[in-house]
Order: C-alpha cells, then sequence, then structure tokens
C-alpha cells in the first residue's frame, strides 16, 4: 500500500503531501530553462493531403485531453520538400500542446511509437527533455494551475491562442530527485489509467444503450400499431417566462440549473427564484439545431429558440424522447423546425404498456450511465486533488 506522508508543520517549499522516503525543499524554475520546447511549422496547406504521402503531419486537431486521435478525417500528410525541417520530426515520448482552440492549453498528450517520425505543425507545441520525466512535466501541466495560467494569458480573440513564449515562461515546481519525480508521475498514471478505464465503460454503455434503441424502435415501424404525428402526441410551451433575467452564472449547485438543449446542457446555476419550470418531467427542445434533452428537475432557459414538450394523454414521454434521437434530427438550416417540420412527422406508437416497458429498458441503461460517470467524476476529483497536493 502506498503511503503518503502530510506537511503538518507547512514547510516552505514543500508539497503538503509526500512519499515518506524523500525529503528537502523543492525548486521553481521557468519550464523553458528546463526542457526543450518547439512550436510547429507552417505547412502549406496546399501541399496537404488526405491520403499517404512523404510524411504524416501532428496537428492540433489530432490532439485530446490526454491521447492522440487518429482518424482518416483527422490524419493529413505532407507531399512538399522536407529537407529542412528535421528539427520538427517528431519522436516517442515527445509532450505536445495545443495551442489554441477553446480547450487551448488543456489538449495536450504524449506521443507513443505511432507518433514516430510525424511532423510537428504550427499552432502545437513539441515539450521534450533530457534532465526531466516528461511524465512528471505532462502531469505538471494537467494542474488546475497551468489551466488558470493559461485562462490568465490567453487572446481573447474568436480563436483563443497562447504562444510558445507563454509555455516557456510558465513557473514548474520540482523535487530534488529524479526518483520522486518518478514515483509522483507513477502513482498518478494509475489513476489516469483506472479514468480511461472508465471513460471506456461508459462509451461501451452508450454504444450498447444506441444499438438497442435502434432495434426497438426498427421493430416498432414493422408492426401494425397506430400511426400519429408528433403533434398527436406532444405539446409544447413557449419558454418565454423561464429565460433566465441575469447571464451572469455561478457555479453553485444548490441554485437553480440554466439549460440550453447542446451538449453543454446545463450552462451554471442562478439566484432567481421567480419562473422557473416545475411542471414535472420535459424535453427541451432546440429550434434551430434541433438539439434534444430530457429534464426532469426544475430549470430556467437560457434562449427562446427552446420549445419545452410535455406529453399527452396516454404517452410515456421517455419514449417519445428515445424515438425523437432514433429519428436523429439533422438541422441543414438556420431557422425554426418544430411547427412546421416536426410536428407533422408521422410516427408509429404502440399500446402504453408498450411504451412504459421499452422506456424502462433504454432508462434502466441510463441509470447504469449515470452511475459509472459519478465513479469517473469521482477518480477525477481525486486526481485533482492530488495533483494540487503533491506539487508546490
Amino acid at each position: 500500500m502506498t503511503k503518503i506522508k502530510t506537511n503538518r508543520n507547512n514547510t516552505n517549499n514543500v508539497p503538503p503531501l509526500r512519499f515518506p522516503e524523500f525529503s528537502g525543499e523543492w525548486r521553481y524554475s521557468l519550464l523553458g530553462n528546463e526542457c526543450n520546447i518547439l512550436c510547429g511549422y507552417p505547412f502549406d496547406g496546399q501541399d496537404m493531403q488526405e491520403s499517404s504521402g512523404n510524411v504524416k503531419l501532428l496537428r492540433g486537431i489530432n490532439i485530446t485531453e490526454g491521447e492522440i486521435r487518429h482518424s482518416n478525417e483527422l490524419d493529413r500528410y505532407y507531399s512538399g520538400d522536407i529537407s529542412k525541417l528535421g528539427k520538427y520530426i517528431l519522436k516517442e515520448g515527445d509532450l505536445v500542446i495545443g495551442m489554441d482552440g477553446s480547450k487551448v492549453g488543456r489538449n495536450s498528450a504524449i506521443l507513443t511509437i505511432c507518433e514516430q517520425g510525424s511532423y510537428l505543425v504550427q499552432r502545437v507545441c513539441r515539450i521534450r527533455s533530457q534532465k526531466h520525466n516528461v511524465e512528471y512535466i505532462f502531469q505538471h501541466i494537467n494542474n488546475s494551475k497551468f489551466h488558470k495560467y493559461v485562462d490568465s494569458i490567453k487572446t481573447a480573440s474568436a480563436i483563443p491562442h497562447i504562444s510558445q513564449s507563454d509555455i516557456q515562461d510558465y513557473t514548474i515546481s520540482f523535487p530534488p530527485t529524479a526518483e520522486e519525480q518518478i514515483k509522483i508521475t507513477s502513482l498518478l498514471s494509475l489513476l489516469d489509467a483506472r479514468i480511461a478505464t472508465q471513460n471506456k465503460i461508459i462509451e461501451d454503455l452508450e454504444q450498447l444503450k444506441s444499438a438497442i434503441r435502434e432495434r426497438l424502435y426498427t421493430q416498432i415501424q414493422e408492426e401494425d400499431f397506430e400511426h400519429k404525428t408528433i403533434k398527436d402526441v406532444l405539446s409544447y410551451e413557449h419558454p418565454t417566462k423561464y429565460i433566465v433575467v441575469d447571464t451572469e452564472y455561478t457555479d453553485d449547485k444548490k441554485l437553480t440549473p440554466v439549460l440550453t438543449a447542446n451538449k453543454a446542457f446545463i450552462l451554471g446555476y442562478t439566484p432567481e427564484q421567480e419562473n422557473i419550470y416545475g411542471k414535472g418531467d420535459c424535453i427541451i427542445f432546440d429550434d434551430f439545431t434541433m438539439d434534444i434533452k430530457f429534464v426532469s428537475f426544475p430549470f430556467k432557459i437560457k434562449s427562446s429558440a427552446i420549445k419545452i414538450l410535455t406529453a399527452k394523454t396516454n404517452v410515456n414521454l421517455y419514449f417519445i424522447y428515445e424515438y425523437l434521437l432514433f429519428l436523429n434530427l439533422i438541422s441543414e438550416e438556420h431557422k425554426r423546425h418544430y411547427i412546421s417540420e416536426i410536428e407533422p412527422l408521422h410516427i408509429v406508437v404502440p399500446c402504453l404498456v408498450i411504451q412504459h416497458k421499452i422506456a424502462e429498458i433504454l432508462q434502466s441503461i441510463d441509470k447504469q450511465i449515470h452511475n459509472a460517470r459519478q465513479l469517473q467524476s469521482a477518480y477525477q476529483r481525486q486526481k485533482q486533488y492530488l495533483l494540487n497536493q503533491m506539487f508546490i
């Protein structure tokens, strides 16, 4: 069992939590003084291609939080002259950071053998070190301290970005020995592996639910059930009275959530106490994007583009919600869709008993996904706690 001692005396330059076999004060240094840092080359887009060319490129879009993504849609190859670009060749074990976009500074990963020999593209930073464990540097920049630093210095343009000098000027702390770096990294890597496993569990459950939904609703289409329109089964309410007044939201989960129907879902929380929607289960539908969410708690709404949908008599609302997901509604124009296109849609509606049964099957998987996400959040909180406590 791993033992960690507490810095009860609040000794300067010593982290709050530390392995008992180590002692001595830590030191601070600029990242640029400890590592070799390089930003990518501005390859000419005309010489980039989707199929295999001379060399594979590593772009910002390939980098996500903790891993490198590859696919036919993401990967690009370069067919131009590379004779003078040797310094941009990447190696297994290099640390790369995305330097622009909504997750600037948060998308970072250590390269594997799969990226060996790829070329570094502009707006991606490569960190390499002969003196330090790169995994240790990686854990440092996954700390909320680094994220806050990036948020404080990133440009406020439409596409936020940071520069090479911004990364070089970040102050990082180091223990007295390489052995302590390795010990810290080993512990945090164990948590990373458990979080990755939990992510895979959630992904598998979501794929299972999608497959079961597809099968159940496809079977419904083939049965001799009643045909109805969406207007026959759902009522809608305009959201005007429920729109939040003050858009300066907080993170206080004791307050009322402010919702949108897109991926973000909960935008924040508001102290406003009037005109809260609290009539029970509903579906929120974005009239422009056709994104939908099932909601079972009181809330306020951000936008007038949202329609609030509820079930009519002898209709299971969750059954209809999953039906809408099955229909895979996609907006190709920026216009309102619900009244003109969605309400007239014809669907096959079984009796209420079958609706309930299908809803129960899919909600049981929802419960498993919810529990898996709760465990994932617990691991992530534990990881962030250790990051904050094991560094100075």
